[in-house]
This record gives C-alpha cells, sequence and structure tokens, in this order.
C-alpha cells in the first residue's frame, strides 16, 4: 500500500515538472530576436470611443473630473476641450500677459486643475493662470536653459536645466523665486551629461512622487518632491546602459548623436501609484508587434505587476493618459478613450 502511494506521488511530481517545464518553454518561443526578458499578458484593453482630431499636431495636456484638455505644437496657445466620450469638442484661446521676446512656437501647456502651466524653454518663460479666465502671468524664472518641466503644485516645478558645476543636466525644484538641487548630482551619466540622461518627467500626486524614466535603459528614478531619490524600480528590460553614441561638431562647438540610441522605455503616464510604460522592444514571448505594448508597474512595491496590448499603431502612438480606469491615448489624428481592467 505505501509503495502504490510513493509510485502515486512520484507520478504527480513528474508530472507537474512536466507541465512546468512545457509552460517556460512555451513562453519563449517564437521569437527569433531574444532580447532576455518576458511580459506577463493579463488581458487586451478595450477602446471605448474614437475621434478623429482636425490635425496631427495634438497633444495631451490635462483632464477635470468631466473634461479633457489638449494643447497643440503648432497653435501653441488654443487648449482644445472635450468630454471624456470624446463627443463634445471647445476649442479655447490662451491670453498670455505679455507678447514680447517669446519662442512661441516653443510653448507647452499642462493643466493641473483649476491651474494653467506653460512653459517655454527656450527663453526660458513660465506662464501661470487658473481654468477660469484662461489668462496667464509670467514667473521670473532665472535660468538659461530648461529641456523637461513638471509642475507638482501652483508655486512648485521640477526643471531638468544645466548644471555647470557638474557639466551635465540634472533635476531643480523651483520655489519661491529661486532653484535648490543636490550636492551630487540626482541623473545619473554613463558617458555624456546630456544624451545618455535623456528620459520623462512625472508626478504621482497619490503618493507625492517625483518620477523621471530613462529613455535608453532600464531604469525608473523615485524621488520625493525635493528630488531626493527615495528608490531606483527596474523595469523588465535587460538593457543597463544607454547606447548612445556621441560626435563633435566642430564647425558648431556643439554635439549629436551619431545614429538613433536603442529606445527601452519610449513613453509613459502615472496615476494612483502605478506607472504606464510603453515600450517598443519586444519581449521574448511575442509574436506580434503591430500594436503598442504597455508594461504596468507598482511604484510602492516597485515590481513589474503585467502588461497589456492596445490597438494602436505604435508607430504614430505619440501620448498617453491615465484616470482612474480609462487611459487616453494619441495616434497621429486619432484620439481614443480607453477601458483599463481592475
Amino acid at each position: 500500500m505505501i509503495t502504490k502511494i510513493f509510485y502515486l506521488f512520484l507520478l504527480t511530481l513528474l508530472s507537474i515538472i512536466l507541465v512546468g517545464s512545457l509552460y517556460l518553454r512555451s513562453i519563449n518561443f517564437g521569437s527569433a530576436s531574444k532580447n532576455g526578458f518576458v511580459r506577463q499578458f493579463e488581458y487586451k484593453a478595450t477602446i471605448l470611443h474614437r475621434d478623429t482630431l482636425p490635425y496631427n499636431s495634438y497633444y495631451l495636456a490635462g483632464a477635470t473630473a468631466s473634461q479633457l484638455y489638449l494643447g497643440n505644437v503648432v497653435n501653441t496657445t488654443v487648449l482644445l476641450t472635450l468630454d471624456h466620450d470624446l463627443r463634445t469638442h471647445t476649442s479655447s484661446a490662451l491670453q498670455i500677459s505679455e507678447d514680447g521676446n517669446i519662442a512661441w512656437q516653443a510653448l507647452h501647456v499642462q493643466l493641473d486643475s483649476p491651474d494653467i502651466h506653460m512653459i517655454e524653454q527656450i527663453t526660458p518663460r513660465v506662464f501661470y493662470g487658473r481654468l477660469g479666465d484662461r489668462q496667464l502671468y509670467n514667473r521670473d524664472i532665472n535660468a538659461s536653459t530648461l529641456s523637461a518641466w513638471m509642475a507638482v503644485s501652483p508655486g512648485t516645478y521640477i526643471f531638468r536645466k544645466w548644471d555647470s558645476s557638474h557639466n551635465q543636466y540634472d533635476l531643480f525644484k523651483w520655489t519661491d523665486h529661486r532653484f535648490t538641487g543636490h550636492t551630487e548630482p540626482t541623473l545619473q551619466t554613463q558617458g555624456d551629461g546630456t544624451f545618455s540622461i535623456d528620459g520623462s518627467l512625472m508626478y504621482d500626486r497619490l503618493s507625492a512622487t517625483v518620477i523621471y524614466m530613462y529613455f535608453y535603459r532600464n531604469e525608473v528614478l523615485l524621488m520625493d518632491t525635493n528630488v531626493a531619490v527615495k528608490g531606483v524600480m527596474k523595469t523588465i528590460d535587460t538593457i543597463t546602459r544607454a547606447n548612445v553614441e556621441v560626435v563633435s561638431i566642430a564647425s558648431t562647438k556643439t554635439k549629436t548623436i551619431k545614429r538613433p540610441p536603442l529606445v527601452v522605455n519610449k513613453k509613459a503616464a502615472v496615476f494612483n501609484n502605478r506607472l504606464y510604460i510603453h515600450s517598443p522592444r519586444k519581449a521574448d514571448n511575442q509574436s506580434q508587434d503591430d500594436q503598442a505594448v504597455i508594461d504596468c508597474y507598482d511604484l510602492s512595491l516597485r515590481k513589474y505587476l503585467y502588461s497589456f496590448y492596445l490597438d494602436i499603431d505604435p508607430k504614430t502612438f505619440s501620448g498617453m493618459m491615465v484616470m482612474h480606469d480609462r487611459m487616453y491615448a494619441i495616434a497621429g489624428k486619432q484620439l481614443f478613450a480607453i477601458r483599463l481592467a481592475r
């Protein structure tokens, strides 16, 4: 009797091992190019509504509980307002308090209801106003260069600007009309101080976390609003160093990228402690690449959760934003409202 039970147990154990090995083989099968990571696909997001915009120059600027706002890289002072079902369009112009030496085509708007922030990164200029009157007023920013920004409150911004003491771009907090940083750089260079540290700056209001996602490596910095690093989260990709080759142009005394770099993290959105990253890199268990893939991470646990497909052309996919169980995305002239499964 004992012998029979032993053999039954052994057969069960061998069956479990066989099924497990077949599963591991299956998730790594079918990809000619192995990048060293796999994705766990839980579901495919559902497109609820789509709308064709007049031009392909719109970007997601922000949202309120009932409305969605789009900025425009051509008509930079125009704000397009839609309801969450993308049915109603209203266009209005933002008024700037001065019309002096402004690089109008470089203006970019960010809406954090009820506040409106507009940055022009060339001169540079910062304008601030309220949704109700659409009048924006100049804020004196004593800086020669700004290359990225994020408003974290009506009077506080996080900027990426040139740090001459370390010969690189770095992150600084601006409040009370002054910049504050740290003795050692927050952004870690990998070769040069400009291109290797390029990335996307975000802010999660729920956890009061400033997020910096590197474009060319599998790292995401998590910081407090004083730009002090709380932790570093690794994405599922295996690229740890930026593959960026920089060359110098003697005639203009400038530097540029020799060839397009390998992009690891292309764009992202954050909401309520969840970070959603669109990566163009194919996982070892992916067979299709005609749809955009989103990887979801938990910021508090600093870990990967799952991935899902968006029925959107990844070649024209230009931006996304998340609010509760909805994602809004733009691809070319197409604007999408998407339901995310919980």
